[in-house]
């Protein structure tokens, strides 16, 4: 037997213990930490959680955002299209 290797306990200590420091926060907090910016972005961006505006007309024609631009198409509602980051959250 050789002494100067630690125990196979110590050895799994050493090494969980190195690892953990090498890998940083852990991927939850990570995450969190993330989402946390986007939604303060949001908070800032003029969009807010929308990548952009578009109208719905009845008719099923999709437009883009202009003065009633549903009228010729038996009307319709503007909705904002949520962002790809907002359907992440």
């Amino acid at each position: 037997m050789v002494r100067w290797l630690p125990s196979p306990l110590r050895a799994l200590s050493l090494f969980l213990c190195l690892t953990l420091a090498q890998a940083g926060p852990a991927p939850a907090q990570a995450d969190a930490a993330r989402q946390r910016a986007w939604i303060e972005q949001m908070k800032h961006s003029p969009h807010g959680p929308f990548s952009r505006i578009r109208w719905f007309c009845r008719d099923g024609a999709i437009l883009p955002p202009e003065p009633y631009a549903c009228r010729e198409h038996g009307g319709g509602a503007q909705h904002g299209d949520w962002s790809e980051k907002t359907r992440r959250l």
